[in-house]
């Protein structure tokens, strides 16, 4: 039988072998940039976006978790 030694919590947070990071990195990098430079414009006040109310996001998210819920209890019905 093969015993590896198990890694500490700070190697396995911040393992960069073997994982996405790298592929998704420069892509994230660069959507933050540009929320960035688009956030700073907002808020010096060279852009004005127009006020959301709220109420729509709130009836969309409750409907879309009682959805994934259904569906992900039927998919564990049929796993059984």
């Amino acid at each position: 039988m093969i015993v590896r030694d198990q890694p500490s919590l700070f190697k396995l947070l911040f393992s960069w072998r073997g994982t996405i990071l790298p592929k998704v990195l420069p892509p994230l990098g660069v959507v933050m940039l540009i929320s960035a430079i688009v956030g700073g414009l907002a808020h010096i006040g060279y852009l004005d976006f127009p006020e959301l109310p709220l109420s729509g996001f709130t009836v969309i998210g409750v409907v879309l978790s009682i959805f994934l819920g259904f569906k992900n209890s039927a998919c564990y019905d049929r796993w059984w």
